[in-house]
């Protein structure tokens, strides 16, 4: 199972075009702490790759872009492509 396996299965099973999760709904999700960079680095929750285990991100795998990572209030916002 990948490890982002859950928070894919939850948008997935979304019907909504956006979906606006804050950093502890996120975790709630996967069941686990985001990593340090995802709550500091904007280029960790891009649409292009971040890291060589990133490919592709988590949300893109489900149809799915980052429209708004909006860290100072720790809230991603998540699109339909």
């Amino acid at each position: 199972m990948r490890k982002y396996y859950l928070l894919e299965l939850f948008l997935r099973e979304s019907r909504y075009e956006r979906v606006i999760l804050n950093f502890e709904e996120i975790e709630y999700i996967l069941g686990f702490p985001l990593p340090h960079h995802a709550r500091s680095q904007k280029k960790w929750w891009g649409n292009t790759p971040y890291l060589p285990s990133h490919y592709p991100k988590p949300w893109q795998r489900v149809g799915f872009n980052v429209a708004e990572a909006d860290l100072a209030n720790s809230r991603i916002v998540f699109a339909r492509r």
